[in-house]
């Protein structure tokens, strides 16, 4: 029974040193923020909402996001964030973002933020500059682009971050969603910036979402290991049931950052045709059965000549990865059962067939078979 007891009274002890959460004096944080202005915008924020559609909302604001940036750079240089100099901090994202501040998908803010605007909204410069710019980036999918800090970071309430005490004294806010969007935002930070594999490899197990994004929105290709992952881990078939065709199309292709054209992702079709999988070429049979509907990238609703584009892109895969007369089979049957052919045709002879020197005559038999096909139904 002593025992017994013995064995209780530890394990009581240890719960409780677990749920202490460590205090800091907060005038430690006098050298990385300024501690008054500090506690007076966590005082605004406290217990207000931050959604538009309640009351007591607070619209965060760029003070708000100076004094996270700040936190975050204090607490990623405790677990080894390598700071860049302000050029190879620019140009390490330009490998990754194209960065055009005269396009819609990017703004400024002052001198010190480059903005990514990872929702375009309503696709209108005023409601991406106005408030909407600082709201959740679960709603925005906002990035920031600190100059001055060289992070990367999305707007959030302070008390996400930090908790401020009556007794003037702060601890980490240790919830665990929060701990873990933290570390999304060190390792999204540390691959980034400083390319750290290690940081590449946790994110795709824990922030895959972004990372799927980096090439299928952002239309980065650079990373031979992460687009090998993004290929492989991209389906037609949704995890809520049924299809996505929207959402598997967007792994061949982006738009530009003003918006107004498509581009290839050449480094996906190289990759494909290269490793000569079979679910890859029987994805795409189905995928060009599926290409009439209705092809959305980032809620934008896509032209008939764009999605002439892209579909010209996905026959050259097909006509790369298949077998000669099957590829064409394949082809000829989308020319059959598509109610656009006359159009496609057309955009395609108007566009010179992209620049794909063999897709005019893989297309014109293509169109035989598919006549064909139509004879042999009638």
């Amino acid at each position: 029974m002593r025992n017994i007891l013995i064995v209780l009274m530890l394990s009581l002890s240890l719960l409780s040193c677990q749920g202490k959460v460590k205090k800091n004096n907060i005038a430690e944080l006098s050298d990385i923020v300024n501690v008054s202005l500090l506690k007076k915008q966590y005082e605004l924020q406290k217990d207000k909402s931050f959604s538009d559609e309640d009351e007591g909302v607070y619209n965060l604001t760029q003070l708000d996001l100076d004094l996270i940036s700040d936190l975050m750079l204090y607490e990623y240089r405790k677990n080894g964030y390598i700071q860049p100099s302000e050029s190879e901090f620019l140009s390490r994202l330009k490998e990754v973002f194209p960065i055009d501040c005269n396009c819609l998908s990017y703004g400024k803010i002052n001198d010190r933020y480059i903005v990514y605007h990872g929702e375009l909204m309503d696709r209108k410069k005023s409601t991406l500059e106005g408030l909407g710019m600082y709201v959740s980036p679960a709603i925005s999918k906002n990035l920031f682009f600190d100059l001055k800090n060289r992070i990367v970071l999305p707007s959030l309430p302070l008390d996400s971050f930090i908790i401020i005490h009556e007794d003037d004294s702060y601890s980490f806010n240790m919830n665990k969603d929060y701990v873990q969007f933290r570390k999304r935002c060190y390792h999204k930070n540390n691959y980034l910036v400083n390319a750290n594999k290690a940081s590449l490899r946790w994110s795709m197990e824990y922030d895959e979402f972004f990372m799927r994004d980096l090439v299928k929105v952002v239309g980065y290709e650079k990373d031979q290991e992460l687009l090998e992952w993004v290929i492989e881990e991209s389906s037609l078939y949704s995890e809520f049931g049924g299809m996505d065709a929207d959402r598997y199309l967007k792994l061949f292709y982006s738009f530009t950052c003003d918006e107004k054209d498509i581009q290839f992702h050449f480094e996906v079709m190289k990759m494909m045709t290269s490793s000569n999988q079979e679910h890859h070429y029987d994805n795409l049979k189905l995928l060009l059965q599926l290409l009439d509907g209705p092809n959305d990238n980032r809620g934008r609703g896509t032209s008939f000549e764009e999605k002439a584009k892209v579909t010209a892109f996905i026959l050259e895969i097909v006509r790369r990865l298949g077998e000669g007369d099957d590829a064409v089979l394949v082809a000829g049957d989308f020319y059959e059962t598509s109610l656009l052919k006359e159009q496609y045709d057309e955009e395609f002879k108007q566009h010179n067939y992209y620049g794909f020197k063999e897709l005019e005559n893989f297309w014109e038999e293509a169109k035989e078979t598919g006549n064909g096909i139509q004879h042999v139904e009638d």
